[in-house]
């Protein structure tokens, strides 16, 4: 009986598993088949995504609290990745960059092959080709290896230098500019190179290299499922936003910056049409914001596009900017701050639905206040140009038409601080903000090694190293008067020139001659005859001593770029030389190859062989006291007999560079007055005059007084930095100073535009300076540096006015930093007393 109910319970129980299943089976039939597409979409679309908050850079404030660089908020349109099949996403992008092109928004186009007005499709790379040959008279049809026989031939390149060495000097000697072709494993052109690595980048196999325009069109676009129902334009349209999306890199989890700052009504039509174009957001974001253009923009520098090396290695992504140059780039790791990510989940069109882990929130970078002033920084950008403008129009009564670039730097004497610092020509970094165009780009990027010539992004305050003719001689000066060469009183005759030397070959801009002259009034006269004597008779190596200590020939220390300039001496005129010879050795005689020399740090460093052999000459020479012609000659041809060049002519060229090397009596002379080998900079130059009035203590030179974290609490405040010290006795220095404070007063050589100027009270210091640069078609480098106030200095100024004829022509500039530094905006008015102006000092 028991068996029996048992029997019955398991039937039931048996069934109702049978039920159950079956109403399984039946749900799993519904979710599979009825509903499996619709559950299937969501579950493919549904997908995670990291979300990058970018932290805003640190600002950067002057002393007095003044914005030179913040932040403003911008949208950016983003593409996350979806699962959606290629054709529809050709179709989304071609409506998202039609939206964009009628609102008429800025987006880079960096897909090579462009569409021609005629309809014809052409490569990027062909154009640059064809515009380089142009540019050098090469027919356009012309192979790389017709081109180099050409260029051989135009300048009579031997036919048994190689090419590696033809190129190699014709792109010094006479192109100077890089010619676009490489010899490896063939002679092709840079360009063609280029086209290929785009191809092979691309997929395309090496026997499709050589496609043509249209036919690479056509395979990208079959690549990339763009149906025929596309015309060109618009596949091409496509393929723009393609190719950026390929070089950021689609990942599932991050979103790719496709145009950045969009307008408000683009902004409201792509909104509209968000469910049209799945995986298309708009992300608020940060942009770099200069509020006043292009004031300070050397000071500050820009921030351009991150690199692979970037990314790799400095943990950026490669839709990022960084700094580049200037405060920017010097400062990253400071004002870059930290971006904040949380993970989500979002639904099939890209939109978020839930956090997977907690939001870390961005963190700002940290400020930077400097050592700049506001109103002098822009009154002397003001200056700077508005004096270089009239000279080239002679509106103000001094015309030098050559005269397109300068700078000034103005140096607080007590602390090495930078109160203000302009370069001419000038830029806005907001062009960079968000990444320059290409166009922007090539007005701005000058390439030329030409110093003179002018250059917006080439900042002349700190690069521009010129001969500062006169604006030297009061380096001159303190070390004739320290080393007893000279006395305060002592008179030197000028006749209007130095006697010996060939006669009248080194005279003085006075023609006539000043007469008997004494520091102070040599200083006033800027008599090139009184420091031709002083200079001979302490010799170069108690000059260079000198002016090393008064902080010329080496860097300032301040924080941006600088060059060390040249200081003219025994070794800088041997390595000049130095490098001739080598250059001479590799390009004309054929010594090639590599060598290991112990450098001037005792560290071995790899060389090309023919300066290893040009240094080796030299040193040998330089080790002997004075040596003889002969003795150069002997030294020369035994150490080349070791290289088997025995040929009389090659022996006999390298025999005049070593002697050309050598430093002479001319040499002294040419130094004393600022000529010579002298190159030095602005900020050396306004550095060297606050060392000089501030009683010897050379400071280090800065642009940055304090950082600050993103609340105010002080992280760094910069102190004043003694580099150097150097005792100048108190009578030296103030019959110095009297010879620079009379350069203003009536009879001076600056005296024109200080009438007005209130001596008394105030007084100020002065020296110009006119140097020769090149050969005789260049006009005169405009030099002007200046302290006040007289009695206890607070500032010194170096002014630069590249080919502005005369020293004088700078004087605009000195006067207006002073007046807006002290306070002094009523306009100076000339009186009647005319000056004679010195053109050439």
């Amino acid at each position: 009986m028991i068996i029996e109910k048992n029997k019955h319970r398991f039937n039931f129980i048996y069934l109702l598993i049978i039920l159950i299943s079956i109403g399984f089976l039946f749900r799993l039939a519904q979710l599979q088949i009825a509903q499996g597409e619709n559950y299937r979409e969501i579950a493919e679309n549904k997908m995670l995504r990291r979300i990058i908050t970018p932290a805003e850079r640190g600002k950067i404030y002057t002393n007095d609290g003044y914005a030179l660089a913040t932040n403003r908020i911008g949208y950016s349109v983003e593409m996350i990745y979806t699962q959606i099949d290629e054709e529809k996403r050709n179709n989304m992008i071609l409506m998202l960059a039609n939206i964009l092109d009628k609102h008429k928004e800025n987006y880079d186009d960096e897909f090579p092959i462009l569409l021609q007005e005629d309809g014809s499709l052409i490569f990027s790379f062909q154009i640059r080709e064809e515009e380089w040959k142009k540019a050098h008279d090469i027919p356009l049809d012309a192979t790389a290896s017709e081109t180099i026989d050409i260029l051989r031939e135009r300048y009579y390149v031997k036919s048994d230098i190689n090419n590696d060495l033809a190129l190699e000097a014709i792109t010094k000697v006479h192109l100077n500019e890089n010619i676009p072709i490489s010899l490896n494993p063939e002679p092709k052109f840079a360009y063609k190179r280029q086209e290929e690595d785009w191809k092979k980048w691309h997929g395309l196999k090496e026997e499709e290299y050589s496609l043509s325009a249209e036919d690479t069109f056509q395979k990208i676009r079959e690549k990339n499922k763009i149906g025929a129902e596309y015309s060109v334009e618009e596949a091409r349209k496509i393929l723009i936003i393609r190719e950026k999306i390929k070089k950021q890199g689609f990942r599932s989890w991050e979103s790719i910056k496709l145009v950045n700052d969009i307008g408000k009504e683009t902004m409201a039509e792509i909104i509209g049409c968000l469910d049209e174009m799945p995986g298309v957001v708009i992300n608020p974001n940060p942009i770099r914001y200069y509020p006043e253009g292009k004031t300070a923009s050397h000071i500050l520098g820009y921030i351009s596009r991150v690199n692979e090396v970037d990314v790799s290695e400095g943990g950026y992504r490669m839709q990022d900017l960084k700094g580049a140059q200037g405060l920017e780039g010097a400062f990253e790791s400071q004002l870059r701050g930290k971006d904040g990510e949380s993970l989500v989940i979002t639904d099939y069109r890209g939109r978020p639905k839930s956090n997977l882990s907690e939001e870390n929130m961005p963190v700002p970078g940290n400020n930077i206040f400097l050592t700049i002033d506001y109103d002098l920084q822009r009154d002397t950008e003001k200056a700077l140009e508005e004096t270089i403008n009239e000279l080239q129009t002679g509106s103000g009564g001094r015309k030098a038409p050559n005269a397109k670039s300068g700078a000034v730097v103005v140096i607080d004497v007590n602390t090495g601080g930078i109160l203000a610092m302009a370069s001419y020509p000038s830029y806005d970094p907001n062009l960079f903000s968000q990444g320059i165009s290409t166009e922007d780009w090539k007005e701005l990027n000058i390439l030329t090694d030409d110093p003179l010539y002018p250059r917006p992004l080439f900042n002349n305050a700190t690069m521009a190293a010129l001969p500062p003719g006169s604006t030297f001689k009061m380096a001159t000066a303190v070390g004739a008067l320290e080393e007893k060469k000279i006395g305060l009183k002592e008179n030197v005759y000028d006749r209007g020139y130095y006697p010996g030397f060939g006669g009248k070959v080194f005279k003085c801009w006075l023609r006539r001659g000043h007469g008997n002259r004494h520091m102070v009034t040599a200083l006033r006269d800027s008599c090139n005859v009184y420091f031709y004597e002083i200079g001979n008779r302490q010799g170069i190596d108690i000059l260079e001593s000198y002016a090393r200590k008064l902080g010329l020939g080496s860097k300032t220390g301040v924080e941006i770029s600088e060059s060390k300039g040249i200081l003219a001496s025994r070794a800088t005129k041997a390595q000049s030389w130095m490098y001739t010879t080598s250059s001479y050795l590799r390009n004309t005689v054929g010594i090639t190859g590599n060598s290991i020399i112990i450098n001037e740090n005792g560290e071995e460093q790899e060389v090309y062989t023919s300066y290893a052999i040009a240094k080796e000459i030299f040193d040998i020479v330089l080790d002997l006291k004075r040596p003889s012609n002969n003795e150069i000659y002997t030294i020369v041809a035994e150490k080349l007999k070791e290289y088997k060049i025995k040929d009389s002519k090659q022996i006999f060229k390298v025999y005049q560079y070593v002697s050309e090397g050598m430093w002479t009596t001319a040499d002294n002379l040419n130094t004393a007055i600022g000529q010579g080998g002298n190159s030095l900079t602005p900020i050396q130059m306004a550095n060297y005059i606050a060392t000089l009035v501030n009683g010897g203590k050379n400071y280090k030179t800065h642009l940055v007084n304090k950082i600050t974290s993103p609340d105010g609490e002080v992280i760094e405040e910069i102190k004043p930095e003694i580099m150097n010290e150097i005792n100048i006795k108190p009578e030296n220095l103030d019959a110095i100073k009297q010879g620079m404070r009379l350069v203003a007063m009536p009879g001076g050589t600056g005296a024109r535009d200080f009438v007005g100027f209130p001596h008394q009270e105030i007084g100020v210091g002065i020296k110009t300076g006119s140097a020769q640069y090149g050969s005789k078609e260049i006009d005169a480098m405009s030099w002007m540096v200046a302290f006040a106030p007289y009695d206890k200095p607070q500032i010194a100024i170096a002014a630069l006015v590249v080919e502005g004829k005369s020293g004088s022509y700078s004087g605009p500039i000195i006067r207006k930093v002073l007046d807006s530094y002290f306070g002094l905006n009523e306009k100076s008015e000339a009186g009647e007393e005319k000056f004679i102006e010195n053109t050439l000092n």
